[in-house]
């Protein structure tokens, strides 16, 4: 788990990995159609995996693989370059835009069951206990395709984005000024930027942010949209103002951990099981220090 982008859901769903992988089983994945651009759909999170939920720990993991035709923009629209001078020779007359965009979708039709194919795969991590939804892609437009789809089969379509009650920006502007929780320690790496019409950015990085010039950026209005913490000594990250956690690195001492496993599928999940249990841990530090989950009105 590199990547983190934070939902929460209803407390105690899904209640089982089994229910989960009965629930999401027509969404299995099936390779792309050969007129179709894209095809997604679940598959086995590990290759020991009971079901398309798989349960380790108090967590249980989701994988969604997408595959994806691979046609350039470049190659069409030379196709439909030669296709409409072809026709402009032969009928003597000039393509039109209309007519033009009506070639592209003929040119595309044709050379898609031809094209090449790209396949991916994000993992998504459900906490039943504490009603979160933790999926790994440093992409807002993936994480809210992944939602979409569980939406589908959520209680109530009930899975909301991870706010807290003070604002990301504020919390990390006290922590530079000296004010950090004693659960996380600044790093040396920050993204500074004032909200105008300029929006003048200062980006640090491998620098030291307990500095005067740090001081000064913040006396003058600029506001942290990324900083690099580390959380009880065990790992490190770097955290948004839209509260996504990107780059989530184990210290060393912790991966030590692991341990000696018997087997592949044993190392898998007690390396997913401390990444989660880590992840769960930094998730709650960061909630308690920007004041708790956001306040909702009655």
């Amino acid at each position: 788990m590199k990547n983190a982008i934070i939902y929460r859901t209803p407390k105690g769903w899904p209640e089982s990995a089994v229910r989960m992988s009965e629930a999401i089983k027509h969404l299995a994945f099936a390779p792309c159609h050969p007129s179709a651009p894209e095809s997604f759909g679940f598959v086995l999170p590990a290759g020991h995996a009971e079901g398309f939920a798989h349960r380790i720990g108090s967590q249980i993991v989701l994988t969604l693989q997408t595959e994806t035709k691979i046609l350039p923009k470049s190659v069409v629209a030379r196709a439909v370059a030669d296709l409409a001078a072809k026709i402009e020779e032969r009928e003597g007359r000039t393509i039109g835009r209309k007519e033009r965009k009506e070639l592209s979708e003929v040119v595309t039709a044709d050379l898609l069951p031809r094209a090449f194919t790209t396949l991916s795969r994000i993992s998504a991590y459900l906490f039943p206990d504490d009603g979160r939804l933790v999926i790994d892609t440093a992409s807002q437009k993936k994480a809210n395709d992944f939602v979409e789809i569980l939406l589908h089969i959520a209680p109530d379509n009930d899975i909301k984005p991870f706010q807290t009650n003070n604002r990301p920006a504020d919390g990390m502007t006290e922590w530079l000024q000296g004010e950090a929780p004693d659960s996380l320690t600044i790093d040396d790496e920050c993204t500074l930027v004032r909200d105008d019409d300029e929006n003048p950015t200062v980006k640090y990085l491998h620098h030291s942010l307990d500095g005067e010039d740090i001081a000064d950026h913040l006396a003058c209005g600029k506001r942290p949209t990324q900083l690099a913490v580390t959380c009880n000594d065990r790992a490190s990250f770097v955290i948004t103002d839209k509260l996504h956690i990107k780059r989530f690195v184990l210290h060393d001492v912790v991966a030590l951990e692991i341990g000696e496993q018997e087997t592949m599928a044993d190392r898998f999940d007690a390396e997913m099981a401390l990444h989660a249990g880590e992840m769960k841990i930094a998730i709650d530090a960061i909630e308690e220090a920007l004041g708790g989950p956001v306040r909702e009105a009655a």
